[in-house]
């Protein structure tokens, strides 16, 4: 996900550095959130102005539905944390009401930069199906039936140059979504599977997104089975259409450029930090929660 914010900055001609064991106090900092209260109190207590990237879905009591002591603490963290934030990004454009709550809120695209195209983007892939992610019944239940048929390969959580592999391997990347309860497509697995020009077989969902209509998605009376077999046929022709799409409809500097304009207040707007919160307290809470 830090991919496409540094190029949509780069991209509008701004600087922009990283680092996970210190802040700026002369830059934007942008954090992800995945607080513990130790690290919500840290960072409230900073005097530096920073915003941060919402990629859960608020549900009126904690986030993503979930009901383990563990959520509510992040979401009770988050809050701490936001209330001192200069603004919040969002990937779920239907949450911008809930966060701007706390602060000048918008929802964030993964669009299309050059800076993105991978350098396997010609590689020959070997393997049908491929997919990225957190085992859940659902998903594993959908990839052995699909293994009845084809190949498909679903390897360990892997960092991502790893992920970037995967994908030059396989003709066609699959999407599922999170829970039942999950609204929309996975922006980064579908932007990465775009910008690489392979096919994409993404479940139903109620709300498509742009790149959801790009891509396509499974009709919700279609069986997925059948839809992603289905996919391989002329993948390659697809993946071509939609990369194109991609870049005329949704160029990642233009969506920077107008999130900027809805929540960075300053005539000025300072060079950005991309951060994510130290090492240490990173690993804190890698046990308990998977952060973006």
């Amino acid at each position: 996900m830090a991919d496409w914010f540094e190029a949509g900055l780069l991209d509008l001609g701004h600087r922009v550095t990283f680092s996970d064991r210190r802040v700026e106090r002369n830059a934007i900092n942008l954090f992800w959130e995945c607080f513990t209260p130790k690290s919500s109190a840290w960072l409230a207590s900073l005097p530096v102005h920073y915003g941060i990237i919402a990629t859960e879905i608020p549900d009126g009591n904690a986030f993503n539905w979930r009901t383990e002591p563990a959520w509510q603490e992040r979401f009770n963290a988050f809050a701490r944390a936001a209330k001192r934030a200069s603004f919040i990004w969002t990937m779920v454009e239907d949450t911008v009401p809930f966060y701007s709550q706390f602060c000048p809120a918008a929802y964030m695209e993964m669009g299309f930069s050059e800076r993105l195209i991978p350098d396997y983007i010609d590689q020959v892939p070997e393997i049908d199906f491929c997919f990225f992610g957190q085992h859940t019944p659902y998903r594993d239940n959908a990839v052995e039936k699909l293994r009845r048929y084809t190949n498909v390969e679903w390897p360990a959580f892997l960092p991502g140059r790893e992920i970037g592999q995967l994908i030059a391997r396989c003709r066609v990347g699959l999407s599922f979504k999170q829970s039942d309860e999950w609204p929309i497509p996975s922006p980064t697995r579908l932007g990465r599977l775009i910008m690489a020009k392979r096919g994409v077989a993404s479940e139903y969902v109620p709300i498509a997104t742009r790149q959801g209509d790009i891509t396509g998605l499974c009709p919700k009376d279609v069986d997925f089975i059948d839809y992603a077999m289905a996919m391989l046929l002329d993948w390659r022709t697809r993946a071509e259409a939609a990369f194109e799409q991609y870049r005329a409809k949704m160029p990642m500097r233009d969506i920077m450029e107008q999130v900027l304009d809805r929540t960075i207040q300053e005539p000025n707007k300072p060079a950005l930090l991309l951060a994510r919160v130290s090492s240490f307290l990173r690993w804190q809470i890698r046990g308990r929660t998977a952060c973006p």
